[in-house]
């Protein structure tokens, strides 16, 4: 759900979607945490008899849940989030070789970490044809680990707030790999420019 969540955001660029996101990962970390990193499959219930008391921490389910946290940690500016993703997969180090292709989830969340993605966000009012347009060139080339998101200024003080990004007169563009800044921009050729220039550096 935090996944389709984050996609929704990114995809229609309304952030308002990362509100509920960040709730079910608030959530999962008070409740479903597991002592050794990662999380528990259900709540523990004492209620519960036989094999519902088993709680399973899963690596399938977990590096789900790790890639959306690293990926909503970007979007919400909470670096907590992606601490708690590293947690998370460091807690599987030891035996991931043995779930064979399972382990293609793993794999992906820790490319995230080690291959810091491109975080693109457009500043600006998102109903306006420009925003839209940087919204769907930031989108249309393939860019495995693109993080994409709209602030508004009248929809989204707090993100805002968090970003730190300034408002100007005109959406435009702030370019970043990881939370290293690259470029600011303000034309949809400019950005499909810079995104092809970045990811041919990247090899």
């Amino acid at each position: 759900m935090m996944r389709a969540l984050i996609d929704v955001a990114q995809h229609t660029g309304n952030s308002d979607f990362l509100l509920p996101a960040e709730k079910i990962a608030e959530l999962a970390i008070d409740r479903q945490r597991a002592p050794g990193g990662g999380f528990f499959d259900i709540l523990a219930d004492a209620h519960d008899v036989a094999s519902m008391r088993r709680r399973n921490r899963s690596i399938l389910e977990n590096s789900a849940m790790a890639e959306a946290l690293l990926r909503q940690s970007f979007l919400s500016h909470r670096p907590e989030f992606h601490e708690e993703a590293v947690r998370t997969l460091a807690a599987f180090t030891d035996d991931y070789k043995e779930y064979g292709y399972y382990v293609a989830g793993y794999a992906r969340a820790i490319d995230l970490i080690f291959y810091e993605p491109l975080v693109i966000t457009i500043v600006g009012d998102r109903r306006t044809e420009r925003a839209d347009a940087l919204r769907r060139a930031a989108l249309a080339p393939y860019v495995p680990s693109r993080i994409v998101q709209m602030l508004d200024p009248v929809h989204d003080p707090i993100l805002l707030g968090r970003s730190g990004f300034k408002i100007e007169d005109r959406p435009y563009v702030h370019v970043a790999l990881g939370r290293e800044h690259k470029a600011t921009l303000h034309s949809p050729d400019e950005l499909i420019a810079k995104i092809s220039e970045l990811e041919q550096e990247r090899g």
